[in-house]
């Protein structure tokens, strides 16, 4: 809800969280998320591991307590035209005159 920095319900089990307030407790970065981590929100670790040949790990960036979307690995290749395919496997194309990174999800 507006205003609100956290929400953990009337009985409230999280030190992170006032669940009178829903706001984070003193001294308190986050409440929840893949890089929070007693209440901090940390930086460089792992929060989603590679899942095939082509796909890249994501790290905390300490700057959310959410990890950051699905990286993908580049190859560079010359050419007009950008294509990648979505985690769903949508082809998507973008143009460029100069020299451009084919993202490619991995889907063996």
């Amino acid at each position: 809800e507006p205003g609100e920095e956290c929400d953990c319900g009337t009985e409230c089990k999280n030190p992170c969280c006032n669940a009178t307030t829903c706001k984070l407790s003193a001294g308190a970065q986050c409440a929840a998320g893949e890089c929070c981590h007693n209440c901090q929100v940390m930086t460089g670790s792992v929060c989603r591991p590679k899942t095939g040949d082509c796909d890249l790990p994501e790290y905390c960036t300490g700057f959310s307590a959410s990890c950051p979307p699905v990286n993908f690995c580049p190859l560079h290749l010359p050419g007009p035209t950008l294509e990648h395919r979505s985690p769903a496997g949508q082809l998507h194309r973008s143009v460029s005159s100069h020299h451009v990174t084919y993202w490619i999800r991995n889907q063996l």
